[in-house]
This record gives C-alpha cells, sequence and structure tokens, in this order.
C-alpha cells in the first residue's frame, strides 16, 4: 500500500493549454498554481486560498459570465506582482491561465446497497491532495460516448469498521469515472474539491482520519490504492505560513481547455 503525504492547499502542477486566445508565457516569470475560491467578481477579481490568504487580480480578466460566481473555486495559474508593503496574508498576482474546478460532495454506497456505479477506467491522475477541508484531485477522464459523462468519489461503506466514538476513522473512497462506456480518442481534464466537512457531523470525536482512495488507471486493470491522512482545520490566519513559503514552481502537464487565457 502506498501512501502519499498531502500539502495544505497546493496542486503543484502548470499545463500546456490549448484554448480560444493565443499566448506565449514568459519564460522568465515564476510562475504558480494554487486551487482558490472567488470572493469578488469584476473585470480584477479576488481569490482567496484555502488558508485565508487573499490574491489581488492585478491584469484584467473578462469575467466568463457562466461560471465567474463568488463562491466558486478555480485553479489558477498566476505571477506575483509587486507586493512591496502588501497587507498580512494578501498578496497581488497577475493571472494567466483559469480554470473552474468542480465543488462537489461525495456519494456513498451503504453497507446494505448495490453498488450501481460505474467504474470506468481513468486516462490520467495529474495531482491529488487534501486542502482544509477539501480532497482536491485534478486527472484526467477518456471521454464517454453518449451524453451522460459523470465523475464521482464513492465511499464505500461496506469496507468500513469505524463507529461514530472513533477518534481515528478509516474511510474508503473510489474516484470513478461514472459512464457506461468510453471513448479512448480524446480525454478531457477534470478539477475537483470534493468536501470532507460531512464526515465531521458522523464522526464527532474524530482528531483526524484515514482516506484509503482507489482509482484505475489505463492500462492497469488493477486499482491503485493510496492512504491520505485527513486532519479538519479551520481558517486561523495568525497561524497559517505565507503562502510563498508554501509554493512551487508550476511544471509543464497535458491538460485541455482554460476558460481564461492571458496574452503577454
Amino acid at each position: 500500500m502506498k501512501t502519499w503525504i498531502p500539502t495544505l492547499l497546493l496542486v503543484l502542477l502548470a499545463f500546456s493549454v490549448s484554448s480560444c486566445l493565443k499566448t506565449s508565457e514568459d519564460d522568465s516569470i515564476n510562475y504558480y498554481d494554487i486551487i482558490a475560491t472567488m470572493t469578488t467578481v469584476d473585470d480584477y477579481p479576488t481569490f482567496q486560498t484555502d488558508d485565508g490568504t487573499t490574491l489581488n487580480c492585478t491584469n484584467k480578466v473578462t469575467p466568463d459570465t457562466a461560471s465567474f460566481k463568488i463562491g466558486n473555486r478555480f485553479y489558477l495559474r498566476f505571477a506575483f506582482g509587486d507586493s512591496i508593503g502588501h497587507a498580512l496574508k494578501t498578496y497581488p498576482i497577475s493571472v494567466s491561465k483559469i480554470w473552474k474546478v468542480d465543488k462537489k460532495d461525495f456519494v456513498s454506497i451503504e453497507k446494505d446497497s448495490s453498488d450501481t456505479y460505474y467504474n470506468q477506467t481513468l486516462q490520467s491522475i495529474s495531482n491529488i491532495e487534501i486542502s482544509y477541508n477539501y480532497f482536491n484531485m485534478v486527472f484526467n477522464t477518456f471521454g464517454q460516448s453518449g451524453t451522460k459523462d459523470m465523475y464521482e468519489l464513492v465511499r464505500i461503506k461496506k469496507a468500513e469498521s469505524s463507529t461514530p466514538l472513533d477518534t481515528v476513522p478509516t474511510i474508503f473512497f473510489e474516484l470513478r469515472h461514472n459512464v457506461y462506456v468510453i471513448n479512448y480518442a480524446f480525454y478531457n481534464t477534470r478539477f475537483a474539491s470534493f468536501k470532507l466537512s460531512p464526515l465531521l457531523t458522523e464522526f464527532p470525536l474524530a482528531k483526524k482520519f484515514k482516506l484509503n482512495l482507489k482509482w484505475l488507471v489505463y492500462p492497469n486493470i488493477i486499482q491503485d490504492n493510496y492512504v491520505f491522512t485527513y486532519v479538519p482545520t479551520t481558517i486561523n490566519l495568525s497561524s497559517a505560513p505565507l503562502l510563498k513559503s508554501n509554493l512551487k514552481s508550476a511544471k509543464n502537464q497535458s491538460f485541455s481547455k482554460s476558460i481564461f487565457t492571458a496574452g503577454f
């Protein structure tokens, strides 16, 4: 069994992306990637990271009216602006690309219920991490045949033996492409933040959780299996580390379209 140590809030990736605008990023600029929640909607939006850091966009971002809404989550590729004299936990940034992140609940298969979810093979996994009370996942699914195209984080309760009194419950999840037939000719990139907070209601005494996660990636026929540690957290601006101390540079990966790409 493999174990991943999740970071606090970062998805340590970046991408070569096709989009409606032509762009060429400056190799002399350090770009970073992060998932954050939109807090203001205008041509210069503001985002908040999961540790409470505010990111003020200094370049014009034409709003995507379908998805640019307060409370929605986005995957940002950005460079830091002039941060001299900025307030604590507040940074000016120049956004290069933006991807919409699906904020979803996990689904559960009860111990006495049948499994009705498909489990088609994934094209690839790019990154999985726990960020405060979110299970963040970035992965590629093959195209679907037909109109239905869904993916789910499925909780397998029949594999669990934890009780509400446990302080370290073990939860079993499977990441599934929930479609009947797939098309191997193309793929779609998925950005997802699954909410883990419902576990706190079921296990009120829990200090931390062991999350056993499985998924199936092409061409494997046996699921990969990793264990993550989830420590429930609330935002504390005074104790959270500075954003820059946690960030790592973006790296090239293969991804599908973004909803915003800046020209340079």
